[in-house]
Formats: structure tokens, sequence, C-alpha cells
């Protein structure tokens, strides 16, 4: 058994309440200068993650959480144990409305003291081999763990490449015309009903009729489906 494991269900001792960690505060508010484990929850503020995702096109709506434990594992090395709760929105691929995106995780990380920070982004050799029951590894200096490099990987590794909202592969999108949502009409059939000739974004529908039939139509029109398409390119 690990010196992180709890024994006999005992349970964790005062902990850390931020996302930077003072390990000093910590021992020695502990009577018995014990190794632990430490209580961690900790508030992960919205604006920060918001912060963390600002160049993507994420909306974050409310603040997460961060709970666990801390276990000095010796002078170098402190093992931190537990769960990231967070969430945010994207635009649904198809309709452009929200999708909710959960960047809940399992958290195990080990901090060295005075190493490189190998859990970063582009840190490890991206040939090298990694064992999924190894922690994840960053390093840190002097008494204090800042959680918010590790938290900000997590969170960032949560984007989706595509997401859907809440109707799922039942979203039928935006007409591939006038951008109108086919969601708020009643029937799929016979192409959109504003413009009577749009199918779905995205090629799973098409405008009706044979090929060549919608060859008149004017594509130049500067619909609000690709000026959303277009702003989510620039921004």
């Amino acid at each position: 058994m690990s010196k992180g494991d709890r024994r006999d269900g005992a349970q964790p001792s005062r902990g850390a309440s931020t996302m930077i960690i003072d390990l000093e505060a910590l021992q020695n508010g502990d009577e018995g200068h014990s190794l632990g484990p430490y209580s961690l929850d900790a508030p992960v503020p919205r604006d920060w993650l918001q912060a963390t995702l600002e160049r993507t096109d994420a909306e974050v709506a409310d603040e997460g959480r961060v709970t666990g434990e801390i276990t000095v594992m010796s002078p170098v090395s402190v093992l931190v144990r537990g769960r990231l709760q967070a969430g945010f929105s994207v635009p649904c691929a198809r309709c452009l409305e929200d999708a909710q995106v959960s960047a809940d995780a399992d958290l195990c990380v080990q901090y060295e003291r005075g190493a490189s920070v190998e859990g970063a982004p582009g840190a490890e050799d991206d040939d090298e081999d990694v064992d999924p029951d190894e922690p994840d590894r960053f390093g840190f200096d002097g008494t204090h763990i800042d959680l918010r490099p590790m938290l900000a990987e997590t969170v960032l590794m949560a984007y989706p490449i595509r997401a859907l909202c809440e109707r799922g592969e039942d979203c039928r999108g935006l007409c591939t015309n006038c951008g109108a949502n086919l969601n708020e009409q009643a029937s799929a059939d016979g192409g959109c009903a504003v413009c009577g000739v749009g199918g779905m974004v995205g090629g799973i529908g098409s405008v009706p009729g044979a090929e060549g039939e919608g060859d008149d139509i004017d594509t130049e029109v500067d619909s609000p489906w690709k000026a959303a398409l277009r702003k989510l390119r620039t921004d």
C-alpha cells in the first residue's frame, strides 16, 4: 500500500481550499507535521475557466470544483489525487445552438520539486509510450504547488473536435440556403419551410430535386448560417 492510500478509513487532515497549495501552511497546521493525506476542496473560478478557453469558441456559465487528497510522499515529491468537475458549452456542429461539454476528469498527479513540467502540453516526446497507470508529472519550486497548469491542460483536453446540441443525432441543423433552424420546423420533408429549397447543413441533407435543379439559386446570399460560420473562423 502506498503512502497516499487511506488506512482504516482515516479521514484526511485539514487541507487546501485554493488552486495554489501552500505545503508549509498545511504541515504547520498539523500538530504532528504528518505526510497526510490532506484534503483538497477548492473552487475553480468561472472567469479562470473562461480565460483558459479564450482561444476557443467555448462559453463557461458556472465555476468548477477540484476535490481530492494531497499526500507528501517525501521532501521533494507530492501526490495529488482527486477529481475535477467543470463544464462549458460550444456551438453545435449542425445548428450552432449550445452543446454542453463535460470537463469532468479524475486526477492523479505527482509533483516533483525542481523537475521539469512533464505534464504540460508539448513537454513530452510524442513518440514516448505513456503508461496509463502512472501519474502525470509536474514540477514545483519552493513550498507552493500551483494546480492551475495541470487543471488548464485537463480542461483544454476536454474541448471536443465536434459536439452536438441536446438533440444529438436528431439535430437537423440549419438550412444550407437561408440559414433557418430546421429543428424549429414541423417536418424535414420537402426542404426548408422558409425558403423551400434548403437541406441540412453538413451534407446530411441536400437541395431537393434532381442533380442540377438548384443551379439557379443565388449562392452569394450572405445567409445567417454563412455569417455565423465566418465569425467562428475569424474569432
